[in-house]
């Protein structure tokens, strides 16, 4: 039964505007690092981020495994 839950929740999350323009912005490797750092979100010359009030939780590691900048030179 939960899972089942899970599952709905995150295909309708999946469906939103703001996870589109991150997919639009991402580099596709799928493989994340768990950070905690402060964000206000939305598109920076370092990625996209989506935060959860106010920080970013997790960031996708870039084309060499590497984590890279997170959240900063906001366009």
């Amino acid at each position: 039964m939960e899972l089942s839950l899970l599952v709905g929740l995150l295909a309708i999350v999946a469906q939103t505007d703001v996870v589109r323009e991150y997919k639009e912005h991402s580099n596709n490797l799928n493989k994340y690092q768990i950070v905690s750092v402060e964000c206000s979100g939305g598109l920076n010359d370092s990625g996209y981020s989506i935060p959860i009030k106010q920080k970013v939780y997790l960031k996708e590691l870039g084309k060499g495994g590497t984590l890279g900048i997170i959240c900063q030179n906001k366009k």
